[in-house]
């Protein structure tokens, strides 16, 4: 039996080697749920994401194998990032600078946050417009 082959666990049930995992992880570029979707649809086994991320945890040639096609899904969006600046592209020209240099980051002015006041400021506020509104009324009635 070849290691595309579906194989079948102590328990009868369709299993898949960590080979085919492997395969499916780097394929997938190391998104966990997009290679459970894969093993299923390849292999017709079916792996939730956590399934199939609890088997990726407990074993390191598993979780070697995930980081190493994360790390190359990177360099994939990476080399395609570069692709479209020496093309021009301004969106990628504009993202690059901004992801490279604070100089070319959006600035944000933020307001200093004032203190919670506490209950007697905020009644004696109250008080004093209170008086203030019963001054104008009285003058604009004389």
């Amino acid at each position: 039996m070849d290691a595309h082959e579906k194989q079948k666990g102590a328990d009868g049930r369709r299993k898949v080697t960590d080979e085919q995992v492997i395969e499916c992880l780097n394929t997938c570029f190391g998104i966990v749920r997009q290679a459970a979707l894969l093993i299923g649809q390849k292999y017709g086994v079916k792996y939730t994401r956590s399934g199939l991320g609890k088997r990726i945890n407990a074993s390191k040639k598993l979780t070697d194998a995930r980081n190493e096609a994360e790390a190359s899904g990177i360099e994939f969006a990476e080399a395609g990032l570069f692709n479209a600046i020496k093309a021009g592209k301004v969106q990628a020209i504009i993202f690059y600078l901004q992801a490279r240099s604070e100089k070319y980051r959006p600035r944000v002015d933020i307001a200093p946050v004032q203190p919670p006041r506490d209950e007697k400021e905020i009644l004696a506020d109250l008080r004093k417009i209170g008086r203030e509104m019963l001054d104008r009324e009285e003058s604009d009635a004389r």
